[in-house]
């Protein structure tokens, strides 16, 4: 009989280490800039909490009734509740999209705090040029996506040391900015302004608050995702029935740290960017404490690819090893994938051409979005597009989510009138979170295109280009998740092999 390891506490602090991360000190510039103020940015942080409170409480119950499949994350439950299509869709979207975006935001991230630390001492002086920033990202790739197939305990072990160093500058982040405000007496950024409007000749955004509320909420998801991770251990707890009292218990403990980071961060800061504070801490100390602040979330986004690399090793074996296609037959006629050498070899090539794929989409096509005076204008586009994958992969996934709680509510796993609420909520917020953005980019592309018309003498790069590719990524995602179940559909509509 396997024996029962995993406790109460052992799933919360699961919950606690699958979610805080990095992200959240990225993001909370994206949502001040869409919602406008601190109180409708705090607003933006209550509904996508308790959207995914309401995941989890339903997620508790599916685990419940139909068990769970580690190797798979959430894509094993859409093969178990959704039927093929959506199955070999969302397969494709963690395959190609998903995973690789991970491994391609991560590094740059990193780089990223790294260069805002530099600026501390050098001031806006541009201190790492855009191809450094590349080959280093490339190098941070190459060592952990390698390291993670051929010696996952140096990973584990690796994974151990950085995560501690996370603490540090989220102590900052909380901290700071109240002790900020109970010295002034006011926030850096007391009043309500109005909601950014993102470049766009026309935006959405700034003709509601509420628009600004829903568009912030893909910004939060990033910062949670990866909470359902916890569900694995789910037939190797203890006591499984506290399994849904640990996943909620440790999802309300993030969510207080994730709103007392936010919080912190918005008070002492006007950008609510940690970046904020180099126009505060301006003394040498102040300085020095600042820097390594900075250098701490560098490292944390490091913890965090790290992760991710030890799970590519993992998932991408599983999916070539059991599903048939043109692709993992092809990779199983050249690859052992059970010889570590061999797979370490293929799998760090495989992201290594992913990352170059999305890189070129960033330094070619996404421009004019980002006006941060620490990184060259190259830099800037691939940081910007960086933030755009970060939140449509966490998007797509919440909508993935969605999906298995809605055929789980189709097929009756439970009828009780909690589950039942938890289930419609779940299924509402990001159901219409999701619509919001795709409105929001195709509103965005049609006001480029006519303002484009209206005045031909303005550079394309400043408006048009960055939304024609953010529409065109946005096609590509949806294009992948959903093709494979509409040409089902359809062959069996027509009877079509």
């Amino acid at each position: 009989m396997k024996k029962k390891y995993v406790s109460f506490l052992g799933v919360m602090f699961m919950v606690l280490g699958g979610t805080i991360g990095a992200g959240i000190f990225f993001k909370n510039e994206t949502i001040l800039d869409n919602t406008g103020s601190i109180l409708l940015a705090m607003l933006s942080w209550v509904i996508a909490i308790f959207a995914v409170f309401c995941i989890s409480m339903t997620f508790s119950d599916i685990i419940k009734k139909s068990g769970w499949d580690n190797s798979l994350g959430y894509v094993g439950w859409i093969k178990k509740f959704c039927g093929t299509g959506l199955y070999k869709g969302f397969r494709n979207f963690m395959f190609w999209i998903f995973l690789p975006g991970m491994t391609f935001i991560l590094p740059y991230y990193s780089i990223m705090s790294f260069q805002d630390a530099l600026s501390i001492f050098t001031g806006s002086r541009c201190v790492i040029p855009w191809y450094a920033v590349m080959l280093i990202s490339v190098v941070i790739l190459i060592y952990f996506q390698y390291m993670a197939v051929i010696n996952k305990n140096v990973s584990i072990k690796q994974n151990f040391i950085l995560s501690y160093i996370k603490f540090l500058p989220i102590l900052f982040a909380i901290f700071g900015g109240i002790f900020y405000f109970a010295y002034t007496g006011h926030p850096q950024n007391p009043v309500l302004n109005v909601a950014s409007d993102n470049g766009a000749p026309f935006n959405l955004i700034k003709f509601s608050p509420a628009f600004g509320v829903i568009a912030a909420i893909p910004a939060i998801f990033f910062a949670f995702d990866g909470f359902y991770t916890a569900s694995g251990v789910y037939s190797d707890m203890k006591e499984p029935k506290k399994f849904s009292s640990a996943l909620c218990w440790g999802i309300a403990l993030t969510a207080i740290i994730y709103v007392l980071i936010s919080i912190g961060m918005l008070l002492g800061v006007k950008t609510g960017a940690i970046t904020g504070w180099i126009s505060v801490l301006s003394t040498t100390p102040g300085k020095v404490l600042l820097f390594i602040i900075l250098f701490c979330i560098s490292c944390s986004v490091i913890a965090i690819l790290n992760a991710w690399t030890i799970y590519n090793g993992e998932f991408y074996r599983d999916v070539i090893r059991t599903d048939s296609n043109k692709f993992n037959n092809w990779v199983k006629s050249k690859v052992n994938i059970n010889d570590k050498k061999q797979w370490a070899l293929f799998l760090t090539l495989f992201q290594l051409i992913t990352f170059c794929a999305f890189s070129i989409v960033g330094v070619f096509f996404y421009s004019g979005i980002r006006t941060n005076v620490y990184y060259d204008n190259v830099s800037r586009c691939i940081y910007a597009f960086c933030d755009l994958i970060a939140d449509w992969c966490a998007l797509l996934s919440f909508v993935g989510i969605g999906i298995v709680i809605l055929f789980a509510v189709i097929q009756k796993i439970n009828t009780s009138k909690k589950y039942m609420f938890y289930s419609i909520t779940a299924i509402s917020l990001t159901g219409i979170a999701a619509l919001f953005e795709v409105v929001l980019a195709s509103s965005n592309l049609i006001s480029s295109i006519i303002f484009q018309v209206d005045n031909p003498s303005t550079n394309p790069e400043s408006y048009l280009i960055p939304y024609i590719c953010e529409f065109v990524v946005l096609l590509i995602f949806l294009g992948v998740c959903f093709t494979p179940m509409i040409k089902q559909k359809i062959a069996k509509r027509f009877n079509l092999r």
